[in-house]
């Protein structure tokens, strides 16, 4: 949010931001359906709600479009989305679950290298030197771990920049 001039359409920000991207996440907890406005209505079923509209706006691209289904919670079907966001329920889905977060996050990690082109074995230096020097940090910062049914740790990098300017090779590994 901090990179968005004042001022600035927020649908054509989400549009362009998707622009850039060469994969998208669509986070699906157990509410996730069924999260109400001030109104009580459904989110989803407003044509104007901003997870509505940057999920159908990235299924309207060639990216994937990848659902982590957290948890036990199972993928929608299409009858329950609204339409633009139907496509989601044909979608393979990932899973993140406490029980099994390491093995779970491999697996999206793998899925989303594949979908940016990555693969290990193919770092340079640089980049093998940048990934020790960040798991050091990582280390060092005694993050408390996620708790079973709990906590989730999710980390995200570059927010301020997202759409803005390409990410670095570099920077989709770290």
């Amino acid at each position: 949010l901090d990179a968005i001039t004042s001022g600035s359409d927020f649908v054509d920000v989400i549009d362009q931001s998707l622009t850039s991207c060469a994969a998208v996440v669509v986070l699906i907890g157990a509410d996730w359906l069924e999260i109400r406005d001030h109104e009580n209505n459904r989110r989803l079923d407003d044509p104007q709600d901003f997870v509505r509209l940057e999920v159908a706006a990235a299924l309207r691209r060639d990216n994937p479009v990848i659902p982590l289904l957290l948890n036990d919670t199972p993928l929608p079907a299409a009858k329950q989305l609204p339409k633009g966001m139907k496509p989601l329920a044909r979608r393979q889905a990932a899973l993140l679950r406490d029980t099994e977060f390491k093995t779970d996050a491999g697996f999206l990690a793998k899925r989303l290298e594949e979908a940016l082109g990555l693969h290990h074995g193919q770092l340079n230096p640089h980049t093998a030197k940048g990934l020790e020097a960040l798991r050091q940090r990582i280390e060092a910062a005694n993050i408390a771990p996620s708790v079973a049914g709990q906590t989730i740790n999710l980390a995200t990098w570059n927010v301020r920049n997202l759409g803005i300017k390409p990410r670095e090779e570099a920077s989709l590994h770290y």
